[in-house]
């Protein structure tokens, strides 16, 4: 900066400094103030493949080149040298602005205003914002803004240097640039000028000799310009006092009208605007209309939540974001636009700084999808052009008016108006628009009748500046055009959806739009260059509006006084978009149209061919979008699962084919139901021919002549109306009627059967009827609980006598032969553990029928007698259970798996495409397809639907409160469970052990609440303390028993049940007891002997008993402790409550209060429906996993 001598110091850099390439740039930067303008980027070109640090060394030389350029008046080298040093900058970095730490790239940006066009002093303009910010050469900085007239040179002070230096020289430029030369000290040039000729500045000293002949006159200037011509013809220069000259006062406005226009230019040719990227993170605004500081705005930034819900977000300070926007990679282009407009004040007498958004700001932020009123509403921020208005008055007077008008309020350039809590309308005033301000006052201009001929000459001139309208009683001296009343629908993208408006353009092609059926009725336009009038029709327009929103339904709010339509997500803009197209409506897209409809597609579309493959049909299938692009299945299933739900499927950025809900709907079944296959077809289960026929046969068909004997099947089967056999000796119901004429015509379809009827319907007798009826054909066989098997047996014999039943049970050696002559009417009765132990010789008999009774001891696939059940052979194959879900869907899964193998597909797919979306998400429409699906084969009747005779049935929890040391075992076993678990959480045990220890720990929590004594030995005999609920239940017992009821009592744990059995042994109550090792004969005794009358109370293990007795001589039921399965207990309370009970019915649950039963008690509110949700149409809960378990295991006793 001194122009001291360099050449010692330059020689001490290359001799001792360790890294020659950090002083290089300054070397460099020397040279060129020497004049050695090719010497100074030879010196870093040459040093990049030395220099230990070679992005800085690239900055350097890029930066170098631009300020040699610069000086040799090649401004277009010098902008690409910018440009390079600019991206080398940000190179290896995710920066948006930077600001290259170097004193040639700061000099060099004055090209860019020698330049003088609007890209560069754009580029000049933000790359000065960024500067200041960053405090990089900031005397520099500060030159270069104010030659660019960013500062105002004439309030600006200029730094005083005393001494002859560089920043002499550079300030120099300022005084010249300004027009104050007196301001140059002509004793401070010569100084400089002994100094750079002293030390060989050569540049600096033709640059002072210009200065010299700019302060100077006579002799001494010439003097002075003749040798600075002469040394800037030696270096190759050119001189920099010339770069700015001043500019009259009409230069400044038509500037930034140039700026403006630039801005305009440049948005049009950029690449349609795409919808928000997403982001974890957002920017919101705060918008606020306070009665005495007016509209105003706040930022506020916010987080995604894991549901995809936002945070309420935490406030932004207009300072840091004017700061850090650069960093900000989450902001929109409103943001961004707007963030640029942020203002400082200055208040207070300690000169406190406050910034805000300007209305300049409000007028970038138009359109933000993200403004929100006090009450969390929407707000629409929209742009209003201003309109001029000639109206003739009653007296004939002429009134014009400029609304909005720029002198309502304090703002020159923009006014904003509120309407409503939802919108709020700016607007910009253009020169122009100013002009007409001053000549017509906000209240209008009004003018005699016989200046209207002039008006209307000059306002048609007008049309092209601002929008013109009028209500007047004959035409102006200009071309007449008939005025189009048609409406437009007006579509702007706002977030990831569209604001919607209706609009008129009564002169097609001009740009000016209208709301239709308002304002005035004739409209000034400029149409290809000349200025037309036309006359409308606002009746005809409020006609085309009522017509257009009834045949567009979203648009029917625009009828009335709203004038816009917010639609925030893009299923309902493609609504939108489908509706206007099928009403042949015209859409105007001002800007980008990200969303557009290319084809429609109903069933009738798609081209179907169906052939027969071994067991399987085998579907391919085509659907033409246009005449290039044709979709097979797997292609349509592809964009099925990219859109989950959707109609509108996207083929690629916004373009989108509408599929009809009836024809998605069947594309989901289709999928569901078939495997992949190859050459982009599927294949397909011969039994989904019941559910998908109407699908299939509404598409171009092309079937196989198999196909269609498969459908000739099924009408045949679906026209049989089944006798009941003659032989039944009993009289069905008519919903058993029914369900016996449901049986017969699946098993003449030649598919299986599930009969879910609710416990106690007589699903053995509507059995029993259709293997009477099947009888002379074949074998049947029937799988039963070992406790049912007897039963079985029973009603067999009683209704079906002609049937010959054969019991399969027994030791091995003596079934053995049982099978070897089997023959029409031998119906064979076995257990599911024969039925394991014996799967390959009952898998060799050709059974003509096989029922498996009480199902759902195959709900789990993957066990031994599930896989055994399978493997059966069986014409026609039936499942009975009264809960076909249990757990989760995969219950009901099994059961397809034996009536109907393959028509669910691989179990993984089943999973993918029905039991994770109904149990986890609750998704609806996967719910109502597996309905679809399996409903032909399903049938339930409920009780309540078909039995009016049935007596009343009661449910009462009794709470037990347990006594304080019972509490203190409780709490001390949950809080050692806790401990344990921790312990095992850390060493990173499997999913299936850590849940298998959760619930051996729920296990031992839910004994301590039956009684103390199975969970803790005595030592004597007060140590154990006595059980509340026992004593609860000897109480109740007592009470019922002097009433003479009959009790069945049910435990999950056969201990419990014992001590039970204890009790009532010590006070002589007499009873009957059954669990899982009591031997078949003696349970049929027992059962027998209860219904009696031999004992008041029967104590059953749930397991054991649970299933298939019947038990109507007792009228109450008493469960001991909750089971995780309410329906478990629901099937063991209906041994009483069914058919043949003439009581009422009532039901106690013992349950402890505060402890785990309460909570199990609490999960049989969500999980008791999940075969009623999934049959009668409601939403299905998820599973417990292990961390979910480990949560119940954490809440205390209360």
């Amino acid at each position: 900066e001194d122009l001291a001598q360099p050449e010692p110091v330059i020689d001490a850099c290359y001799k001792l400094a360790p890294d020659i390439s950090l002083h290089l740039a300054e070397i460099a930067f020397i040279r060129i103030l020497q004049g050695r303008l090719d010497e100074a980027v030879s010196l870093l070109d040459e040093a990049q493949g030395e220099s230990r640090n070679v992005k800085r060394t690239r900055i350097d030389l890029a930066a170098t080149r631009a300020f040699v350029a610069t000086l040799r008046a090649d401004d277009e080298e010098a902008i690409r040298s910018i440009q390079a040093a600019i991206d080398e900058e940000k190179a290896g970095t995710r920066k948006r602005n930077v600001f290259p730490d170097a004193r040639a790239f700061v000099l060099s940006l004055l090209a860019l205003l020698r330049c003088n066009t609007p890209g560069c002093l754009a580029l000049l303009e933000q790359l000065m914002r960024v500067g200041h910010r960053k405090q990089a050469w900031p005397h520099l900085v500060e030159l270069v803004a104010h030659a660019a007239g960013l500062k105002d040179l004439r309030r600006y002070q200029m730094p005083a240097f005393d001494n002859a230096s560089l920043y002499t020289l550079l300030y120099g430029f300022l005084y010249c640039w300004v027009e104050e030369t007196e301001m140059l000290d002509g004793n401070v040039l010569a100084r400089l000028g002994y100094r750079a000729r002293l030390h060989g500045f050569k540049w600096v000293e033709a640059e002072r000799l210009e200065l010299t002949r700019r302060h100077s006159v006579g002799r001494q200037a010439e003097e002075a310009a003749a040798k600075s011509v002469e040394l800037h013809a030696e270096t190759g220069t050119a001189t920099l006092v010339s770069l700015v000259t001043p500019m009259p006062d009409w230069e400044y406005p038509l500037k930034e009208i140039e700026m403006f226009a630039f801005e305009t230019r440049t948005k049009r040719k950029s690449a349609p605007k795409q919808a928000a990227p997403a982001s974890q993170r957002r920017l919101v605004w705060d918008f606020s209309n306070d009665r005495y500081l007016g509209v105003s705005v706040t930022p506020r930034e916010q987080r995604a939540n894991k549901n995809g819900s936002w945070s309420k977000g935490r406030s932004v300070a207009m300072k840091r974001l004017q700061e850090d926007m650069g960093t900000m990679d989450f902001l929109l282009e409103q943001d961004r636009a707007a963030i640029a407009t942020i203002k400082r004040d200055t208040y207070g007498r300690h000169g406190h700084d406050q910034f805000y958004l300007p209305p300049a700001g409000l007028y970038a932020l138009a359109g933000h999808p993200y403004i929100f009123n006090a009450d969390g509403g929407q707000v629409d921020l929209a742009r209003r052009e201003p309109e001029l208005s000639v109206e003739e008055q009653a007296d004939g007077m002429i009134l014009a008016r400029v609304e909005p008008h720029g002198r309502h309020g304090e703002d020159p350039v923009y006014h904003v108006r509120v309407v409503g809590k939802r919108r709020c309308e700016v607007t910009r005033f253009t020169p122009g628009h100013q002009r007409l301000f001053a000549i017509i006052p906000p209240k209008g201009l009004a003018l005699p009748a016989p200046a209207r001929a002039r008006l209307l000459d000059a306002v048609s001139d007008l049309a092209t500046e601002i929008r013109v309208q009028g209500v007047i009683s004959d035409n102006a001296p200009v071309q007449q055009v008939d005025a189009d009343s048609q409406p437009w629908v007006k579509l702007e993208p706002k977030g990831a959806g569209l604001v919607a408006e209706l609009v008129v353009e009564p002169v097609p092609r001009t740009g000016n739009y209208f709301e239709p059926g308002r304002g005035g009725t004739t409209i000034f336009a400029n149409c290809d260059g000349e200025t037309v009038q036309a006359r409308r029709d606002l009746k005809a327009e409020r006609a085309a509006v009522e017509e257009l929103t009834a045949a567009c339904p979203l648009l029917a709010v625009l009828r009335g006084k709203q004038r816009s339509l917010t639609l925030p997500d893009p299923v309902a803009c493609l609504e939108l978009l489908e509706q206007t197209q099928a009403a042949g409506a015209r859409c105007l897209w001002p800007g980008a149209e990200p969303l557009k409809i290319v084809a429609r597609a109903d069933t009738a579309a798609l081209k179907l061919s169906v052939k027969s493959a071994a067991d399987w049909f085998r579907a391919s299938g085509q659907l033409n979008i246009d005449d290039d692009r044709v979709l097979d299945l797997r292609q349509l299933f592809a964009l099925l699962d990219k859109n989950p739900g959707a109609r509108f499927l996207e083929l690629k950025d916004g373009e989108f084919i509408a599929l009809t809900d009836s024809f998605r709907r069947q594309l989901d079944d289709l999928r569901s139901l078939s495997v992949p296959a190859g050459e982009g077809s599927v294949r397909l289960h011969p039994l989904a021919a019941l559910s998908l026929q109407d699908f299939v046969e509404q598409t171009r068909l092309d079937a196989a002549k198999s196909w269609r004997d498969q459908c000739a099947r099924l009408r045949e089967a679906q026209a049989v109306e089944a006798r009941t056999p003659s032989t039944l000796q009993a009289e069905l119901r008519p919903y058993q009627l029914e369900g016996f004429r449901w049986l017969a015509r699946l098993s003449h379809w030649g598919a299986g059967a599930c009969l879910a009827d609710d416990m106690g319907l007589g699903k053995t007798v509507q059995t029993l009827a259709l293997l009477l009826q099947r009888a002379p054909d074949g074998p049947a066989l029937v799988v039963a609980p070992t406790s049912v098997v007897a039963n079985w047996m029973d009603e067999a014999r009683r209704f079906a006598p002609t049937l010959e039943v054969i019991p399969y049970t027994g030791a091995a050696a003596a079934r053995a032969q049982l099978l070897d002559t089997l023959g029409p009417f031998n119906v064979v009765v076995t257990s599911y553990g024969v039925l394991h132990a014996d799967a390959t010789r009952l898998a060799e008999v050709a059974w003509h029928s096989a029922v498996l009774d009480e199902a759902q001891a195959i709900r789990n696939p993957a066990t031994k007698r599930a896989r055994a059940a399978r493997t059966l052979k069986a014409d026609f194959r039936l499942v009975t259970t009264g809960t076909p879900i249990q757990n989760n869907l995969v219950d009901l899964y099994s059961l397809f798996g034996f009536i109907n193998p393959g028509m669910l597909g691989p179990l993984e797919q089943y999973r993918r495409n029905f039991a994770l979306p109904i149990e986890k998400d609750a998704d609806a429409d996967a719910r109502a397809r597996l309905r679809r699906v399996i409903a032909p084969f399903v049938l339930r009747r409920l009780k309540s639907e078909v039995l009016n005779d049935l007596p009343a049935r009661t449910e009462i929890i009794l709470h037990v409160d347990m006594s304080r040391e019972e509490a203190a075992l409780y709490e001390a076993l949950r809080q050692r469970a806790v401990e344990d678990l921790e312990a095992l959480a850390g060493k990173q045990v499997g999913e299936g052990e850590h849940k298998l220890q959760v619930l051996a720990h729920l296990t031992r929590l839910r004994l301590a609440c039956c009684n103390p004594r199975l969970v803790r030995e005595a030592d004597a005999a007060d140590t154990i303390p006595a059980s509340s609920k026992l004593e609860t239940f000897a109480e109740t017992l007592d009470e019922l028993l002097a009433n003479r009821h009959k009790i069945l009592v049910f435990s999950q744990f056969v201990k419990h049940l014992k001590l039970v059995e204890e009790r009532l042994a010590e006070t002589g109550v007499a009873y009957q007891y059954l669990d899982g090792a009591t031997p078949a004969g003696a349970r049929a005794k027992r059962i027998a002997a209860f219904q009696a009358g031999q004992g008041d109370v029967f104590l059953i293990s749930l397991k054991a008993g649970g299933v298939g007795l019947n038990l109507t001589a007792a009228d109450y039921v008493i469960h001991m402790d909750p089971w995780w399965n309410p329906a478990a207990e629901d099937q063991a309370s209906d041994r009483a409550h069914r058919i043949g009970q003439t009581r009422p019915v009532t039901i106690y649950r013992l349950v402890t209060k505060g402890t785990i039963e309460e909570q199990i008690v609490e999960l049989h509110h969500h999980k008791r429906d999940l075969a009623d949700r999934l049959l009668e149409g409601a939403d299905a809960p998820a599973r417990l996993n292990a961390k979910e378990l480990l949560n119940l295991l954490r809440q205390p006793a209360t």
